[in-house]
């Protein structure tokens, strides 16, 4: 299902390095230094995952719990070709952000 065929539920998908770190009860040094690794896998999340402005810096949600699910696997070479695809919309909709339409 395509993300065209969802309805809207709710969506804040950037937030900030201090947000992410107060609901997970993660230390800001942890944040960034997950957004460092992200950074690195452009290609698996592209050129907006996160984004920096001056001292605006914003975290793409989804791909920062990706990134936690699967961080393991993507640091092991071996276990990298395993990882399924980055899939905004599965997990968007495994948040309750999307609904499948009736």
């Amino acid at each position: 299902m395509t993300i065209t065929n969802l309805r809207q539920i709710s969506a804040a998908p950037y937030k900030t390095k201090q947000q992410i770190a107060k609901e997970y009860d993660l230390s800001p040094s942890t944040v960034q230094n997950r957004m460092k690794e992200i950074e690195q896998e452009e290609e698996r999340y592209g050129k907006r995952a996160i984004i920096r402005d001056g001292g605006i810096v914003l975290v793409n949600y989804l791909v920062f719990l990706d990134y936690l699910a699967n961080r393991a696997r993507l640091k092991d070479k071996n276990a990298r070709k395993y990882v399924s695809p980055y899939q905004p919309a599965k997990i968007a909709r495994e948040l309750g952000w999307y609904a499948d339409e009736d």
